[in-house]
């Protein structure tokens, strides 16, 4: 069960992070008329969020994925809240327009959240962060 969790560690970096990045190849894969409909992310949006604290995000989310894939309490306990976070503030960043491939990334690393996050709270892994 610890490879498994493991596994699905890596496996979400490696997903939240193309994600993120795809943002930024966008460009080579669709028509003019495609990048123009995406430009539409954070219409009549009630919070921006500049580009930098994106960033920000990612340097944060990674070492809080390297610890809990450590079994570092403190860093279960910031996963779960990054994760709620996320969640709860997502409405506020307005209109999101994604491409089929974007949603599919997004859907899985959702998924993933809540695999690893049910497996760090309510499984034999939860034992593995009492004793880190």
């Amino acid at each position: 069960m610890k490879n498994i969790f493991r596994a699905l560690i890596i496996f979400s970096i490696f997903i939240y992070a193309f994600f993120v990045a795809k943002q930024y190849f966008d460009s080579s894969f669709h028509s003019k008329e495609t990048l123009d409909l995406l430009s539409w992310n954070g219409f009549e949006a009630l919070l921006t969020m500049p580009s930098w604290l994106t960033w920000l995000t990612v340097l944060i989310w990674l070492p809080v994925s390297i610890g809990i894939y450590y079994f570092n309490r403190m860093a279960r306990t910031a996963y779960l809240v990054l994760a709620i976070t996320f969640t709860v503030t997502l409405p506020l960043f307005g209109m999101h327009v994604y491409t089929g491939t974007d949603m599919m990334l997004y859907q899985l690393t959702a998924i993933l959240d809540g695999i690893i996050l049910t497996m760090a709270y309510l499984t034999s892994i939860s034992a593995h962060f009492k004793n880190a």
